[in-house]
């Protein structure tokens, strides 16, 4: 059952994933055409139609990164929590190794168990 449910949590996230693509790129594509066609009799130059239907997917282009950048921002602190955490987690783990080895200077078994984190504690 709980293999169930996560597969459907999966599935929706793909396809809302999907249907976010697909529609980035509808508007970034497929938009900009559309709205130069309708100029068509108001710009009669091919060379001006495309120079319009640039500028306005460059117009498009912005509006879907300023949009990513912002969903990015509002995610970025619940990711640095998470990583905090298993990062203050795996410090304190690893001080509390060191002080029991650092008296044996048993540097290569700190350094193996702990990385770089133990050459911060060990300097201190």
């Amino acid at each position: 059952m709980h293999w169930l449910i996560v597969g459907a949590i999966a599935l929706g996230a793909s396809a809302g994933a999907a249907a976010l693509f697909w529609g980035a790129w509808w508007a970034w594509w497929r938009l900009p055409k559309r709205q130069v066609d309708s100029l068509r009799l108001q710009i009669r130059d091919p060379k001006a139609r495309a120079d319009v239907e640039d500028n306005f997917r460059k117009t498009i282009g912005q509006v879907i990164g300023g949009a990513t950048v912002l969903i990015g921002a509002g995610l970025a602190p619940g990711l640095r929590i998470c990583n905090s955490r298993s990062s203050s987690k795996r410090l304190t783990s690893c001080s509390s190794a060191i002080r029991l080895l650092k008296a044996s200077s048993s540097w290569a078994a700190i350094r193996t168990s702990c990385g770089s984190a133990a050459s911060m504690l060990w300097r201190a």
